[in-house]
């Protein structure tokens, strides 16, 4: 019987909204097929198919592929995105960016290479 559970979670195609609470550590990659509001720290990379939403209480060592993401915290590595991607105030980058548009807000503190012509493969 829980084999027949987990089948069905892995086959819905139904996109998710996920959310990891202030003071969550994980060790390791997080994939959804969905959206993401993380506001702890992570170790490792994040994938999804939709947005990302990092709280200005996240830290995030590791790279992230996504569809768009609003960035609030603090991040040391890639980011690659299809979408617009949002450097909020309280945001601190890292690392490279390959992304469709970018946006920052004032008080965002960025060590970055940068290049949003994400349509140039090599």
């Amino acid at each position: 019987m829980r084999k027949n559970i987990i089948s069905k979670i892995k086959e819905s195609p139904t996109p998710s909204i996920n959310l990891l609470s202030p003071g969550t550590v994980i060790r390791g990659n997080i994939t959804v097929n969905g959206n993401l509001r993380f506001d702890g720290s992570l170790y490792g990379d994040i994938k999804s198919n939709g947005k990302i939403i990092l709280g200005s209480s996240s830290y995030i060592e590791g790279n992230i592929i996504c569809e768009s993401a609003e960035i609030g915290g603090e991040i040391k590595g890639d980011i690659t995105s299809t979408g617009l991607v949002v450097l909020k105030d309280t945001s601190k980058f890292e690392g490279e960016m390959k992304l469709g548009q970018l946006k920052v807000e004032v008080g965002a503190i960025l060590s970055i290479n940068c290049n949003t012509d994400i349509t140039e493969e090599k």
